[in-house]
């Protein structure tokens, strides 16, 4: 029997071999087994040879290719794959559809310097969507990881759309590149915040590098619009060190806090567990029953 249970099983991971292993699709091929062990028990006990209730067996089943078909194609890899085309196809039906648009806005009006606007902007639009959809499944399905990586997306795409738009239309590009440096300081602190709500833990590295963040984008951005700073902005970089240090040195003097107090309850703990442990021994010193000295006497008759 041992060597038919294998037999089966093989020849159910060769049938499942082709489809997407899912927790439904292996429910499915172990209730296919427990069918055929069933019937081959049933076909050997009328008489019929191993071989025989084998083949028997394996014909009993039936034809099981579309329950195989439906549950592969609801199993989440699969819902996945056809999404992920569905957004290939349109995506490249959207991009074709505003390169026309582009195209013809420019040919009528001339304006190429200009134009190249309705390709960043409809480029932007389709990122925030992508963006808006996949926080909706990131928050439904509770996946954080998912969500910080799309926000940090969100964030590339918009500094690249709004460091060109500002860089043509002031055409200050000694100073537009500071887009690059709050986007970063803002992704940062989002990120923190996100990881946060999520684990709940103390971060003190990230934090202090969000706070030098601040102050390096504070100080880059007071020194560059406002004439004649210079001399004096970086006082601002000492500020920040001065707020990171004090954060951190908090930060460690709560960490030894909790530490001694976890150390104390500890030792309190064991204190206790000791104080028990000898009131359990005197209760049993105590409670136990007293030795019958009756039995150790010897009677008068035995000694004469």
């Amino acid at each position: 029997m041992g060597n038919v249970k294998e037999k089966f099983r093989k020849y159910l991971d060769k049938q499942f071999s082709g489809y997407t292993r899912s927790k439904e699709l292996s429910d499915f091929q172990e209730e296919l087994f427990v069918n055929l062990n069933d019937r081959f028990e049933e076909y050997t006990a009328e008489g019929l040879s191993e071989t025989e209730a084998y083949q028997k067996s394996i014909d009993s089943l039936g034809d099981y290719s579309e329950a195989l078909k439906t549950i592969d194609k609801n199993t989440p890899v699969r819902t996945m794959l056809s999404y992920s085309r569905f957004l290939l196809n349109a995506s490249f039906f959207y991009f074709v559809v505003l390169l026309i648009a582009y195209t013809a806005v420019s040919f009528v009006t001339n304006l190429w310097g200009t134009t190249w606007i309705i390709l960043l902007s409809g480029s932007v639009a389709y990122a925030i969507f992508l963006f808006v959809r996949g926080t909706k499944n990131a928050v439904v399905k509770k996946k954080n990881g998912l969500l910080r990586f799309y926000t940090l997306m969100m964030y590339v795409v918009l500094c690249i759309f709004v460091y060109l738009i500002v860089s043509f239309e002031t055409r200050e590009w000694a100073r537009s590149w500071l887009c690059f440096i709050w986007s970063v300081t803002l992704w940062f602190t989002t990120d923190i915040v996100l990881s946060k709500l999520k684990r709940r833990v103390k971060m003190p590295v990230r934090i202090s590098f969000a706070i030098m963040m601040w102050t390096l984008a504070c100080y880059l951005t007071v020194s560059l619009f406002v004439d004649g700073i210079w001399l004096y902005s970086w006082i601002g970089i000492l500020c920040g060190l001065a707020v990171t240090t004090g954060y951190l040195v908090f930060y460690s003097y709560q960490k030894y806090r909790a530490e001694i107090k976890s150390g104390k309850d500890q030792d309190s703990l064991s204190a206790d567990e000791e104080t028990l442990k000898r009131q359990s021994r005197r209760d049993q010193k105590r409670d136990a029953p007293a030795p019958d000295k009756t039995e150790d006497a010897v009677a008068p008759d035995e000694v004469k």
